[in-house]
């Protein structure tokens, strides 16, 4: 379904304030939320847990559903932002910053920053437990059988646009809706080119848009 056609979900007045429901928009599950006269859109279900948002709990101050299976939490807008910084071939090193609105209350600040931590910080449940799949997965990698195969990063391929692009992006940037592997084809796309390169100037620079 291209991004720019018009499909309606439903009528004024089926939702409340402050609620939120589940619309089909062709074979796409929605939710769609109205918080103070405002709608959101994001797709129904939790990229982490695969959990049904509908069935979860709307948070209007943070505009954020609370997953109904693992308590984690998707947001109408981001909420956080990553960066991998290979520090060696087998050692990576992992940036990763929270979003919280500006002008929210304190308290719903000091909840979210106790719940990152404890969820998704260095110490906490899913870190540490996705730390210990990674370190696995490198020294799986240096094994007979896995040397001899080489990795597919296809999740995705075929389905990129370039509708999300804006004055920050590359003229060639490529975006991915849902879950996909356009960041890992990026990263060693980059890769390639500076390996292959005989000097800095040899390297292919992003042409941003003005």
């Amino acid at each position: 379904m291209a991004l720019t056609e018009w499909v309606a979900v439903a009528k004024v007045g089926d939702l409340a304030d402050d609620d939120m429901m589940m619309v089909t928009a062709g074979p796409e599950e929605i939710l769609l939320a109205l918080v103070d006269g405002n709608y959101y859109a994001i797709d129904n279900w939790c990229t982490h847990a695969g959990g049904m948002l509908d069935q979860g709990v709307l948070h209007t101050d943070t505009l954020e559903v609370e997953c109904p299976i693992h308590e984690g939490f998707a947001a109408g807008q981001p909420r956080t932002i990553a960066v991998w910084n290979p520090r060696g071939a087998l050692k990576t090193e992992a940036w990763r910053w929270y979003v919280v609105d500006k002008q929210a209350p304190q308290e719903v600040k000091d909840a979210i920053l106790d719940y990152f931590l404890k969820y998704a910080g260095p110490g906490g449940l899913t870190e540490q437990d996705d730390m210990e799949n990674w370190n696995y997965a490198s020294a799986a990698s240096r094994g007979t059988i896995a040397r001899r195969h080489p990795y597919n990063y296809q999740m995705g391929m075929g389905f990129e646009s370039t509708d999300r692009s804006g004055p920050w992006a590359p003229e060639d940037a490529l975006f991915s809706e849902g879950i996909s592997e356009q960041n890992q084809r990026g990263f060693y796309r980059r890769w390639s080119d500076l390996m292959h390169a005989e000097s800095w100037r040899d390297v292919p620079q992003a042409l941003l848009k003005r």
